[in-house]
């Protein structure tokens, strides 16, 4: 079969970027950022009610959209899905939504309950799901406490042992590890005989040591991570240890969880967690690349948004792992209202966008150097980097186990957990966030000459795995990844004719759709014979285009053929469609969708091909 194209005229291009930039800047909000919603599916939205009804801070309202929203959400069988456009449903997803509509007050003979039950029961029961939805289950009274494993608490009063555990962990699996334990129990506790002498005095010391290291990681605003799951999961566990519902704790992670929703009609879902730093500081740098000088009023909001939320507070210790003298300050999060949780990802990205305006601002200058001395400190010893910790284990090339992590369901399992916990609950140094980081520094005039810079590309070059390609670890999945890793070589001065380059572009080159775009589906995660391959998509395409027009192939065949396939594809408001594509939080993990990602990356795409053919 032969598909046609037509070929994208300059003046056809400049259309695309004019209607592109002009729907960007009616999506910024008064605050100069742009929205950031993420959407990981129902679940989210379950948690979240499960919590309020707990914390009987449940309104009339936002219930009934809720449950709106879980209609729409229901999948045939009755079950439903784990991200965004899955064509089924699991288990866990369903058991519980299902939980969450009992809470709320949803009568099992309604007909969403009833249908979601019967894909429980022909999918095993309660007893089949992972230990995250059995505690929700057990949180909402469906599911008896004596179905819960027991687990060792005493280890937290170990003085530092948080340290440890940052030593091992992620900070995301850091906070999980101090306090569900604890949380099992008591939710055991409550339908037991509760301790009594000693044994209830050392049961509430370990309590309220775990009560103090949550209180110290609370976010300002009240969330903890800048996650409502984690949020909405920690305010149960410090009701159940004793905190008054009316505690400020409490009463601030209640109001900050009420807060993250988004409403579409008559549906109400909550946002797993948000990304307006990331996409604001993509969007400054799209509009920059398309001629908005620091000057215009969006950009000028927009670097004053991003001035503000560097962060300032010293970022725990467990979580960050600071080396003697680096900084615990500087760094940016990924969302709003996360300035305990920054990471090496946006802080490159907000970088990036800085580094076009370094001249314009004494302020976005102090800012640069604040960030780059944080972000320098971060640099493993292999060179490359990876989200929140400044050491991890050592990943080697390719993914990580593609089994589901099975939660300890013995004491002796637990502490074997604690002892050797598998790399994906780690946070090595990654090709992705590498690359991104990269592309900030070599925007800020550093050269493949510096020894840092050096160390950071020799990296890159033991990372590759498939066909000269790199695995992604926050991007689904070789091509995105791989794209982020090339723009970053281009930007500190790579030559293209380093075999790393030649390897990655020509596996690139025969991943192309006849359509002329690029795209990658999940399944390449568990099926490595689909690398590269999936539906074309605006995003796959873009940042691919980003990558090749920045290793100076914009005259290639293969790249006229994307831009002909981005104008085509354009909205007639200049926005382009969703999509299939998903980002991933860890495989196999839950994929999630982010907002503006197509209308960032096409504009960025088209921006730097209109540049490049120009010049």
């Amino acid at each position: 079969m032969t598909t046609v194209h037509y070929m994208a005229d300059e003046p056809s291009i400049i259309r695309a970027c004019e209607k592109a930039t002009a729907y960007l800047l009616s999506c910024q909000q008064y605050t100069g950022a742009w929205p950031g919603a993420t959407d990981l599916g129902p679940q989210t939205t379950a948690e979240v009610l499960l919590a309020l009804a707990t914390l009987d801070a449940l309104e009339p309202d936002l219930t009934a959209r809720a449950l709106a929203y879980f209609a729409a959400q229901q999948l045939a069988d009755g079950s439903f899905p784990p991200y965004p456009g899955a064509d089924s449903g699991t288990l866990e997803q369903t058991s519980v939504v299902y939980a969450s509509l009992m809470a709320s007050g949803v009568s099992p003979s309604h007909p969403m309950a009833q249908r979601a039950w019967a894909s429980i029961r022909a999918n095993g029961g309660f007893e089949q799901c992972p230990l995250m939805a059995q505690i929700w289950l057990v949180v909402a009274g469906v599911m008896p406490a004596s179905q819960l494993p027991e687990y060792p608490v005493g280890w937290v009063l170990v003085p530092g042992i948080e340290r440890q555990l940052g030593r091992l962990f992620a900070p995301a699996f850091t906070l999980m590890v101090m306090f569900l334990p604890a949380l099992v129990r008591a939710l055991r506790n409550k339908h037991n005989r509760p301790p009594t002498g000693i044994a209830n005095i050392r049961q509430r010391a370990e309590e309220q040591r775990i009560v103090r290291y949550l209180s110290r990681r609370q976010n300002p605003t009240g969330n903890w991570f800048g996650a409502a799951n984690f949020t909405a999961l920690i305010l149960i566990c410090l009701r159940a240890f004793g905190v008054a519902t009316d505690d400020p704790r409490i009463q601030r992670g209640i109001r900050d969880l009420k807060l993250a929703h988004v409403v579409r009609g008559p549906t109400l879902r909550f946002v797993p967690f948000d990304a307006q730093v990331w996409n604001t500081a993509i969007t400054t740098t799209a509009l920059t690349t398309s001629g908005f000088a620091g000057e215009t009023p969006a950009i000028a909001a927009a670097l004053q948004y991003l001035l503000r939320r560097q962060s300032n507070w010293p970022l725990p210790r467990d979580w960050q792992l600071p080396a003697p003298a680096v900084p615990r300050f500087g760094g940016w999060p990924f969302g709003d209202a996360n300035p305990l949780a920054c990471d090496c990802d946006t802080t490159g990205k907000v970088l990036h966008a800085l580094s076009f305006h370094r001249a314009l601002d004494p302020a976005i200058d102090s800012a640069i150097k604040t960030g780059l001395a944080w972000l320098w400190g971060m640099q493993h010893r292999n060179g490359g980097w990876g989200a929140f910790r400044r050491e991890g284990a050592d990943k080697q090339p390719g993914p990580f186990a593609l089994s589901a992590f099975t939660p300890p369901a013995t004491a002796r399992e637990f502490f074997q957990l604690i002892a050797s916990p598998p790399i994906q609950l780690d946070d090595p140094a990654t090709a992705d966030v590498t690359g991104r980081v990269l592309q900030a520094l070599g925007g800020l005039g550093y050269r493949a000459s510096n020894p840092r810079i050096a160390r950071a590309i020799a990296f890159l070059r033991r990372q590759r795995y498939h066909r000269g390609l790199w695995w992604g670890r926050w991007e689904t999945n070789f091509l995105p990844s791989s794209a982020e890793v090339l723009s970053g070589l281009a930007a500190v001065g790579v030559r293209t004719t380093d075999t790393i380059i030649i390897d990655a572009v020509t596996s690139i080159f025969n991943c192309q759709n006849l359509d002329g775009g690029w795209g990658e589906s999940v399944e390449s995660y568990e099926n490595l014979a689909l690398a590269g391959c999936g539906e074309s998509s605006t995003y796959v395409t873009g940042i691919v285009v980003r990558a090749l027009v920045d290793l100076g192939f914009h005259h290639s065949p293969a790249v006229k053929r994307a831009i002909d396939y981005l104008t085509m594809q354009q909205n007639s408001d200049g926005s382009w469609p969703v999509g299939n594509y998903l980002f991933t939080l860890q495989w196999p993990w839950p994929f999630y969708r982010l907002e503006l990602t197509s209308e960032q990356y096409a504009l960025i795409a088209l921006a730097r091909y209109r540049r490049m053919v120009s010049a």
